[in-house]
């Protein structure tokens, strides 16, 4: 709309809604409306009218003919007494059966929520204009217009919050610089003055809506349980306080209301969980909703259960303690939901992980049989398509905690069961498995190292590279937990794959420091016969390093160089394994070109090699004055 159709059309609404007076319920509500319709699509162009139209919403929000209190504004001294428990006893209203003023109402608040989502008033303005005028509209009787009032009471919390900080620090052109800025006294003041309103309005909304809550299903219950979460967002520490009472409204609604209605009870859990603060009183809300009949509602309440479980393990000994009963409850229901014959997949992987947090944190609350048995379930879900990722998961963090033990008996079928799952397609499958490999590396018998070591060094040549930085991480383990035992099948099963690798354009970040852990191994653990000898190594290493300067691929040879400085830093012969005479010949320029592939390779060893040495006392003098000679050259390349 242009600038002038949108002046001309918003004037003739404030016009003909100047006088509410002639009760044309339908016109007044198709002229808001039309106005909503205005603020959302011409959002930048519409501040210039702003004020009239926030003292038009103002009055029709407001506007309820047959509310018999003599007039139609609540001042703000009695914004205290309008929101008490008795409220209901000294409001009187005219009985009219075909009362239709709500709808002028609806459309009012459902434009203050397009112009709060829109962004096109200061967060002041928000709070002191908009956010009053609904706190004193909690008194509304229609539920229809209960529910956007809620729900632009909702936004406004969001649109409003302690994430405007950052807003403003992105340029939103909605929040004032002044109001946030951290340079002055007053801009904090103004901070503190908003979340105090927020704190202030709580515990009255709180009250407000207990009796929403506890009411028949609806929207108005959906909306209040946003209301609560926006809260729990801005100021989390208080608003636990304040919710506890509600928990018996709250609880009913988990066990009768809507779905959405209980998942939006759970997401509020979340966010007071995620804000550290106290979650005991509210560990019922998500022990009623995993038993729910809707698998959506299931596996988001044991999702959230198990992370609450891990949060308190780690937490204070007094929240572990007061978490026992709660922990020991939901691995009773997760084990039934697991075993289950006919049980939705996401609500069994939501089951699975949380019997593998319970076994990991909580053992000694269950019991050495129960938890044993439960480990054991977890381990036959392996053989399962749909169940074998989560269990991965969970055997790797059982592996990881203090009960690792609860594996052992179990450890041989456990390896050959995790060695097959590197076959799997599913990326995400060999990851895990590779996961839970490296964890358990250090209690497998050896007498399958051989067949471990070739799966694992087929891994080492994908182009995944998340797979192969553990796949190398396996192969380091083994040796660093086997030492010169493994050496020689690593020699014949992973060397040739690790070559494979270092030639490709992998080798970076996780990639190379992976890499250069599996050659610091297997330098610590080099014997006087050993299959693998550092010179054999670093000679492989630089005729991949040559090529990939003659190929033109410099990146990839730098790599390189870094695994051969690997190799002479740790070795007992340092240097020497580079300066041979020939080596030494060829940095000279004698006998062959001086601009030679190999000449280049050698001098990146030996610049990697200086980065790690930190003194020019590592190099000896002959070394030191070739380089010399090189830099001074103005005819080399």
């Amino acid at each position: 709309m242009e600038p002038e159709h949108l002046s001309i059309a918003s004037d003739v609404i404030f016009s003909n809604m100047a006088d509410l007076s002639s009760h044309d319920l339908d016109f007044f509500e198709g002229c808001l409306l039309t106005l909503e319709s205005i603020v959302e699509k011409n959002s930048s162009e519409f501040v210039k009218k702003l004020d009239p139209t926030l003292e038009l919403l103002t009055r029709c929000a407001k506007y309820d003919p047959n509310y018999m209190d003599g007039e139609d504004d609540v001042d703000e001294d009695e914004d205290e007494s309008m929101l008490d428990d008795d409220l209901d006893s000294e409001l009187i209203y005219e009985s009219d059966d075909d009362d239709m003023s709500w709808k002028v109402r609806r459309a009012a608040l459902r434009c203050v929520r397009t112009i709060v989502v829109s962004r096109m008033v200061p967060v002041d303005v928000m709070y002191n204009t908009l956010g009053l005028l609904l706190l004193s509209r909690l008194r509304e009787r229609e539920e229809n217009v209960r529910v956007d009032l809620y729900a632009t009471f909702a936004d406004i919390l969001k649109e409003g919050g302690y994430g405007n900080k950052k807003r403003e620090a992105q340029g939103d052109p909605m929040v004032d610089s002044s109001d946030f800025a951290d340079q002055t006294s007053e801009s904090r003041e103004k901070i503190d003055n908003i979340v105090l309103q927020i704190r202030e309005a709580a515990p009255r909304l709180a009250s407000t809506v207990k009796k929403d809550l506890a009411g028949k299903p609806g929207k108005t219950a959906l909306s209040t349980v946003c209301v609560l979460q926006e809260l729990a967002s801005i100021d989390p520490e208080h608003m636990a306080g304040v919710l506890t009472p509600l928990i018996p409204e709250l609880e009913s609604c988990v066990a009768e209301q809507n779905v959405q209605v209980k998942s939006s009870i759970l997401v509020l859990v979340s966010r007071l969980h995620l804000a550290d603060v106290s979650i005991v009183p509210f560990l019922s809300l998500p022990l009623r909703a995993v038993k729910d009949r809707f698998y959506k509602i299931s596996a988001q309440a044991l999702q959230l259960c198990a992370k609450i479980l891990s949060a308190t393990h780690s937490g204070p000994p007094e929240l572990k303690a007061l978490s026992k009963d709660f922990a020991v409850s939901v691995h009773e229901i997760s084990r039934e939901r697991v075993v289950a014959t006919k049980q939705d997949s996401e609500v069994r992987q939501a089951a699975i992980e949380v019997l593998g947090v319970c076994v990991a944190n909580y053992a000694e609350v269950l019991g050495t049989q129960t938890a044993g048995e439960t480990v054991t379930l977890l381990c036959q879900r392996l053989n399962s398509d749909v169940t074998v990722l989560a269990a991965l998961r969970e055997v790797d963090r059982i592996a990881e905690s203090a009960m690792a033990g609860l594996l052992l008996p179990m450890v041989e079928e456990l390896e050959t069961t995790i060695t097959k799952l590197l076959r799997q397609k599913n990326v995400d499958v060999r990851r895990a498995a590779l996961k839970a490999l490296l964890d358990l590396v250090p209690e497998l018998p050896r007498n399958a190292d051989m067949e471990l070591l070739r799966e694992v060094a087929k891994v080492m040549t994908e182009d995944e590279l998340r797979s192969t930085a553990l796949a190398i991480a396996v192969v380091t383990e083994l040796v660093c937990t086997r030492n010169i035992n493994v050496i020689k099948a690593v020699a014949d099963l992973a060397w040739d794959p690790f070559l494979k690798l270092a030639s490709s354009s992998l080798p970076r970040g996780q990639i190379l420091e992976a890499m250069s852990s599996l050659l610091k191994a297997v330098v610590e653990n080099e014997g006087v016969d050993s299959a693998l000898q550092v010179s054999r190594m670093v000679d492989d290493l630089s005729e991949i390093g040559v090529k990939q300067i003659s190929d033109d691929k410099r990146l990839n040879a730098r790599s390189t160089a870094t695994c051969v400085s690997v190799l002479v830093r740790e070795s007992r012969t340092g240097l020497h394994l580079l300066l041979t005479e020939d080596n030494l010949s060829i940095l000279q320029g004698l006998d062959m070109e001086k601009s030679s592939s190999r000449r280049i390779f050698l001098l990146a060893c030996i610049a990697d090699l200086g980065r790690g040495a930190g003194t020019k006392e590592a190099f000896p003098e002959q070394l030191q004055e070739i380089v010399l000679k090189i830099l001074l050259d103005s005819n080399e390349e």
